[in-house]
């Protein structure tokens, strides 16, 4: 029978494994699990192997969390339609991790909360009530109810320093949008170009940098094959459109 652990050391080690606040921000539970260990090795509880298993622990727990984030395709900064794909109908909205029903059921009906994006307790991503009850898992972009109805989640807009900024998501929209602010740059509309610089700076298909579009380059651009515009590793804010 294994012996119990010390309370100290159980302490640590549920801190190590709270999976929802290791998902919620990686570095911070990182930063407060090893400070906890840290602590332990100065008061005695552990020795210097001891602290350097826990310093190992701590670090293959961020890392683990890390590669999980990078791989998550839902933004809780983001702003997406939640459709029903069996109907195409809109089910509702989730506005930076709030989930709002769009009550449309009844006329007259106002939208109301119906959720939380949260992590569990196993680090799972998950629809919440407000009273803390898991709805269900969100994987990808596909939120699944505990009746096993799967609902398509949509991203239209980003949040960016309190604005809400448009959503173009597939090559198509963001060629013509590219067409446009060439457009209103030679007509010398300033405050238009940078509204739509904005929307094109999170848009996940930007200007080739090889050929840059140029009539004289774009036929025979081995990197865009010919489109002028190419999938980003990562779309972050900038006027570099």
């Amino acid at each position: 029978m294994t012996p119990p652990q010390p309370p100290d050391l159980a302490s640590w080690y549920r801190l190590l494994n709270d999976s929802s606040e290791r998902m919620r921000n990686p570095d911070r539970h990182h930063q407060a699990v090893t400070a906890a260990a840290a602590d332990l090795l100065a008061r005695r509880v552990i020795n210097h192997d001891e602290h350097q298993a826990m310093a190992d622990l701590a670090d293959a727990a961020l890392m683990h969390a890390r590669e999980d984030l990078a791989t998550q395709l839902f933004e809780l900064t983001a702003i997406y339609d939640v459709v029903d794909p069996s109907t195409a109908e809109l089910a509702g909205s989730i506005v930076t991790g709030t989930y709002l029903c769009s009550g449309r059921e009844l006329p007259g009906s106002r939208t109301s909360i119906e959720g939380v994006v949260r992590y569990n307790s196993a680090g799972q991503l998950s629809m919440v009530t407000m009273s803390g009850d898991d709805l269900g898992p969100i994987r990808g972009l596909t939120s699944t109810t505990r009746q096993g109805r799967a609902l398509n989640l949509m991203k239209v807009a980003q949040y960016h320093h309190g604005r809400s900024i448009p959503y173009l998501w597939d090559p198509d929209s963001c060629r013509l949008a590219l067409d446009q602010l060439r457009a209103l740059r030679e007509d010398g509309q300033d405050q238009a170009c940078r509204e739509l610089q904005r929307v094109l700076a999170i848009a996940p298909f930007g200007l080739c940098p090889s050929c840059c579009d140029r009539f004289d380059l774009v036929d025979d651009c081995e990197r865009c094959l010919g489109r002028g515009i190419i999938r980003r590793v990562s779309c972050r804010l900038s006027q570099a459109q």
